[in-house]
């Protein structure tokens, strides 16, 4: 109810957008008659269908301006200042879009003076009617149209504080329903079991699997409060309202921050860090495979040489393939064919199991520094990280990308999801296309203890950026010529 609730808010917010913008743009257009008789001799009288496209260009502008500066958030708490503040940034950017549009197709009848009039009547009836429309979407909330569905995790006296300020105050959009009780156990053998204590009666009405519980009460947002939550229960917690759809929100101060790329709320004045990342849209992922296909056709052809050498000096090393193929986990979970230069003796997969004892990487990884398996020229491949070339193939049929975790071998993707420890890391990796590099590729390599390869994985996935992807491209050119942590 309470997602096509807020769709239903965010469609009447743009509904009123365009009707601002439509009654600007006419109100300019009458008031430029009025003031310059020439204009109206080049103009004629202002109709609709005479300066339909150039509106259509407008609301164009405008409202994908608007969604881009993320003005489209019904907030009940927002200050009225704030708002207008919004609308000037947002129709300040558009307007100078719009300057750049007329240079650009030399529209010379829209005039700087004509612009600049649309920019301050826009302004002006644009935040008239919101402050209209969001006085409707409150009296919809008064009456429980679109509310959020809250309780609160933990039960102390802050928790206490916040679920009453909830309950009385009217028309901030959320219902307050209780508080979720772990059950009485050491924090560190938690197993998922909650109680649900009803704040109406108060008394307990629920039992078991916090997932179960969830579902039972229809929720849409999570309040964690407890000061004795542990890092794992925070991230099993993430992990469940990820799954549901569910908003996870904490009070500050009382958890290490998950993802770096937090935003902050405020209800009933109570400022919360919402702890669910913020979405990669579709369009970040055409963005992030463009970048990856120009550079992949650009580079490649400068290392093709440099290929054909390195096929050549394998096949003289050691018998066996120049390409070793191995299936690795990938996106969604589905196994794919990675391709390397062959580093190691063709029998190296059946030494592994001999060989297990000596694994120094702890998790769910296998790694030995000086691995009796690896070919004289592949100790060199491995050294400066040039078996991963043929990886630029893998990148081209877009199962990897040149950015993002290293894809698991499925016998490794196994060991951690049987691990409750890595169950939330196993399954976010598989959120994004695995990468040739990486961010612990850049802070260590193989030197890393497994954990902060963890930590690592997670604030790229739930942190990600075309800029931050720049970056980790840029240093991992001076990383690989230093050879360092590479075996």
């Amino acid at each position: 109810m309470v997602k096509k609730g807020n769709r239903l808010f965010k469609m009447l917010i743009v509904l009123g957008d365009v009707l601002g913008i439509t009654l600007s743009f006419y109100t300019t257009l009458f008031l430029r008659i009025s003031l310059n008789p020439f204009f109206e001799i080049k103009f004629g009288f202002p109709d609709i269908h005479q300066h339909i496209f150039p509106l259509y260009v407008l609301l164009i502008v405008w409202i994908a301006t608007f969604r881009q500066m993320e003005l489209y958030k019904f907030s009940e708490q927002a200050s009225f200042v704030n708002g207008i503040i919004g609308i000037i940034k947002g129709s300040t950017t558009s307007t100078i879009v719009l300057i750049f549009i007329v240079f650009l197709f030399q529209l010379d009848e829209y005039s700087r003076s004509l612009i600049f009039m649309f920019w301050g009547i826009a302004v002006v009836e644009i935040s008239l009617i919101r402050v209209l429309v969001f006085r409707g979407l409150k009296w919809l909330k008064l009456r429980d149209v679109g509310v959020e569905r809250v309780v609160i995790f933990g039960y102390n006296d802050e928790a206490s504080r916040l679920g009453a300020n909830i309950n009385n105050t009217e028309g901030i959009g959320y219902k307050f329903l209780g508080y979720f009780l772990p059950e009485m156990s050491p924090p560190s053998h938690w197993a998922g079991n909650i109680t649900f204590l009803d704040a109406q009666e108060n008394v307990l009405r629920k039992s078991g699997k916090i997932s179960e519980v969830i579902a039972s009460l229809d929720l849409n947002r999570i309040i964690i409060c407890d000061s004795t939550m542990t890092r794992e229960q925070a991230l099993y917690i993430a992990e469940i309202c990820d799954e549901m759809g569910i908003s996870l929100d904490r009070i500050p101060d009382l958890l290490g921050v998950i993802s770096e790329r937090i935003s902050i709320t405020e209800i009933a004045n109570v400022p919360l860090i919402n702890l669910r990342p913020k979405e990669v849209t579709r369009w970040d992922h055409i963005a992030k495979r463009v970048v990856d296909g120009i550079i992949v056709l650009a580079g490649g052809i400068l290392i093709l040489p440099l290929m054909v050498l390195i096929g050549i000096l394998i096949k003289r090393d050691s018998p066996g393939p120049v390409f070793y193929v191995q299936q690795r986990v990938g996106k969604r979970g589905k196994n794919f064919p990675m391709y390397k230069f062959r580093s190691m003796y063709v029998d190296a997969e059946e030494q592994r199991r001999a060989l297990a004892r000596f694994n120094e990487v702890d998790g769910c990884l296998f790694k030995i520094k000086d691995d009796p398996r690896v070919t004289r020229i592949g100790k060199l491949l491995r050294r400066y990280s040039l078996d991963e070339l043929p990886q630029i193939w893998n990148v081209l049929k877009g199962e990897m990308s040149l950015v993002g975790p290293r894809p698991l071998p499925v016998p490794d993707f196994e060991d951690g999801s049987s691990n409750s420890r890595y169950t939330y890391w196993i399954k976010q990796r598989t959120k994004v296309l695995p990468g040739i590099t990486g961010l612990w590729q850049i802070q260590g390599r193989s030197d890393l203890p497994f954990e902060e390869m963890v930590k690592f994985d997670l604030y790229y996935i739930e942190n990600w950026s075309l800029w931050l992807d720049l970056q980790i491209l840029i240093k991992t050119l001076p990383v690989v010529l230093r050879g360092i942590g590479a075996y």
